[in-house]
Protein backbone atom coordinates (compact mmCIF):
# COMPACT_ATOMS: atom_id res chain seq x y z
CA UNK A 1 0.00 0.00 0.00
CA UNK A 2 2.98 1.94 0.78
CA UNK A 3 4.57 2.16 -2.90
CA UNK A 4 1.66 2.83 -4.69
CA UNK A 5 1.41 5.59 -2.62
CA UNK A 6 4.81 6.86 -2.86
CA UNK A 7 4.87 7.12 -6.25
CA UNK A 8 1.68 8.94 -6.50
CA UNK A 9 3.73 11.07 -3.94
CA UNK A 10 6.67 10.87 -6.56
CA UNK A 11 4.51 12.10 -9.37
CA UNK A 12 2.93 15.17 -7.80
CA UNK A 13 5.72 16.32 -6.42
CA UNK A 14 7.83 16.09 -10.23
CA UNK A 15 4.57 17.62 -11.97
CA UNK A 16 4.00 20.55 -9.16
CA UNK A 17 8.33 21.55 -9.32
CA UNK A 18 7.81 21.84 -13.10
CA UNK A 19 4.77 23.90 -13.39
CA UNK A 20 6.66 27.03 -12.67
CA UNK A 21 9.80 25.94 -15.05
CA UNK A 22 7.13 25.54 -18.07
CA UNK A 23 5.99 29.35 -17.37
CA UNK A 24 9.30 30.44 -17.85
CA UNK A 25 9.27 28.66 -20.69
CA UNK A 26 5.86 30.53 -22.37
CA UNK A 27 7.55 33.78 -21.33
CA UNK A 28 10.48 33.54 -22.70
CA UNK A 29 8.81 32.34 -25.94
CA UNK A 30 6.44 34.90 -25.92
CA UNK A 31 9.42 37.76 -25.52
CA UNK A 32 11.28 36.25 -28.41
CA UNK A 33 8.32 36.26 -30.79
CA UNK A 34 8.10 40.09 -30.10
CA UNK A 35 11.60 40.98 -30.25
CA UNK A 36 11.56 39.44 -34.12
CA UNK A 37 8.46 40.81 -35.56
CA UNK A 38 10.02 44.01 -34.46
CA UNK A 39 12.85 43.97 -37.35
CA UNK A 40 13.03 47.56 -38.50
CA UNK A 41 13.54 48.39 -42.29
CA UNK A 42 16.85 49.02 -42.26
CA UNK A 43 17.57 45.30 -41.32
CA UNK A 44 15.15 44.09 -43.89
CA UNK A 45 17.10 46.18 -46.43
CA UNK A 46 20.66 45.17 -45.17
CA UNK A 47 19.16 41.21 -45.62
CA UNK A 48 17.61 41.89 -49.02
CA UNK A 49 21.15 43.09 -50.38
CA UNK A 50 22.74 40.10 -48.68
CA UNK A 51 20.52 38.05 -50.42
CA UNK A 52 21.04 39.99 -53.60
CA UNK A 53 24.79 39.85 -53.64
CA UNK A 54 24.89 36.11 -52.68
CA UNK A 55 22.61 35.58 -55.95
CA UNK A 56 24.90 37.33 -57.84
CA UNK A 57 27.50 34.65 -57.16
CA UNK A 58 25.89 31.81 -57.25
CA UNK A 59 24.88 33.18 -61.14
CA UNK A 60 28.61 33.79 -61.45
CA UNK A 61 29.46 30.49 -60.05
CA UNK A 62 26.99 28.47 -62.62
CA UNK A 63 28.52 30.58 -65.25
CA UNK A 64 32.25 29.42 -64.57
CA UNK A 65 30.78 25.64 -64.05
CA UNK A 66 29.29 25.70 -67.45
CA UNK A 67 32.41 26.91 -69.07
CA UNK A 68 35.16 24.66 -67.28
CA UNK A 69 32.20 21.78 -68.44
CA UNK A 70 32.52 22.91 -72.08
CA UNK A 71 36.59 22.99 -71.89
CA UNK A 72 36.64 19.62 -70.18
CA UNK A 73 34.04 18.05 -72.56
CA UNK A 74 36.44 20.20 -75.97
CA UNK A 75 39.66 18.35 -74.06
CA UNK A 76 38.39 14.95 -73.88
CA UNK A 77 36.88 14.88 -77.38
CA UNK A 78 41.09 15.84 -78.40
CA UNK A 79 42.64 13.83 -76.71
CA UNK A 80 40.28 10.56 -77.39
CA UNK A 81 40.96 11.65 -81.04
CA UNK A 82 44.52 10.90 -80.76
CA UNK A 83 44.70 8.08 -77.94
CA UNK A 84 46.70 4.94 -78.64
CA UNK A 85 46.15 2.18 -77.16
CA UNK A 86 50.09 0.60 -76.45
CA UNK A 87 50.03 -3.24 -75.03
CA UNK A 88 52.64 -4.41 -73.27
CA UNK A 89 54.24 -7.00 -75.17
CA UNK A 90 55.88 -8.66 -72.38
CA UNK A 91 53.95 -9.02 -69.78
CA UNK A 92 51.95 -10.88 -72.68
CA UNK A 93 54.35 -13.38 -73.00
CA UNK A 94 55.56 -13.63 -69.54
CA UNK A 95 51.61 -14.36 -68.71
CA UNK A 96 50.60 -18.20 -67.69
CA UNK A 97 48.19 -20.32 -70.46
Amino acid sequence: MRLPLACFALLLGCTVSGLPVHAQNLGSQTTNQTASANATEAEVNELRKEVAAQRQTIEQLQTMVGKLAEANTSNLQANAASLHVVTDSAAEAGAPQ
